[in-house]
């Protein structure tokens, strides 16, 4: 199993921004899929026992390709810039409301093309099941617009963490992340959702260790992600302003914030 480091020592040269999903270009996305696809590619491979059947070995890689929708940009970028259009895949409640998509991106500055991570973001609720089902989209509504400070509407609202991304160096996300967090009130709360003991979510569970994120309970799920049949989804959710606490303390990490440049737009590179 790979096991990553929350060492942020020695990360220097990055620029950082968060822009909203639908303002990243094809070519960025493209490049962010098939990254995210390594990833985990390499994830299930260090997992697999080395006397596994040759047939059973290319089931478990081709998972990465199912997870990343290997081959269709198009698919892969629709999911992250509409995520309500695919509420109820893959594990994802259908009866979640998700608003304001947008992905943090990390790039190194010295190099031309410069890639080095993002993270993906969505403001995220669900009803309360303690009002009428006919009304869940009125509460819903509620929440997302509520700050956290409003008791019963806003205390549900979520900015939820998913598709941790990096090309060399996995704490660039972290990077990433602190970022993004910085322009919300430290009394929000953030979450992520990460399936147990599948070498596919590796780096998931990594983030929520480093972040300092609290398990608040677990649902089965089936299908998700090409498994056969029903498996388990973890939550875990903490404040901002916790979050950011627990990545400032990481070795290197103040250092490696001052030294971060915040860019206004996507380089030029990325727009052609």
């Amino acid at each position: 199993m790979i096991r990553y480091s929350a060492n942020l020592e020695g990360l220097r040269g990055k620029s950082v921004l968060t822009a909203r999903a639908q303002d990243v270009p094809r070519s960025l996305w493209r490049v962010i899929q098939s990254t995210q696809e390594d990833i985990i590619r390499r994830q299930i491979a260090q997992a697999m026992p080395r006397d596994i059947e040759p047939q059973a070995a290319r089931a478990r890689l081709n998972r990465a390709s199912r997870i990343t929708d290997e081959g269709d940009v198009e698919s892969y970028a629709d999911k992250r810039v509409r995520p309500n259009h695919y509420r109820g895949e893959n594990g994802t409640n259908l009866r979640q409301l998700y608003g304001d998509p947008r992905v943090t991106l990390v790039f190194n500055r010295e190099e031309e093309d410069g890639f080095a991570g993002s993270v993906g973001f969505a403001r995220n609720t669900s009803p309360s099941g303690s009002i009428p089902r006919r009304r869940d989209d009125v509460e819903q509504w509620l929440k997302m617009q509520a700050g956290p400070s409003v008791p019963i509407v806003g205390g549900h609202r979520y900015e939820k963490i998913s598709d941790i991304v990096f090309v060399d160096e996995p704490t660039a996300a972290i990077l990433g992340i602190h970022h993004a967090l910085q322009r919300l009130p430290r009394r929000d709360h953030v979450s992520m959702y990460h399936v147990p003991n599948d070498a596919a979510d590796t780096e998931v569970g990594w983030a929520i260790e480093t972040l300092g994120l609290q398990y608040t309970g677990s649902r089965r799920v089936n299908p998700i992600y090409g498994y056969p049949g029903v498996t388990a989804l973890d939550r875990y959710e903490e404040q901002v302003g916790s979050v950011l606490e627990h990545i400032e303390a990481l070795p290197g990490a103040l250092d490696a914030i001052e030294d971060t440049q915040t860019l206004r737009a996507i380089p030029t590179r990325w727009r052609r």
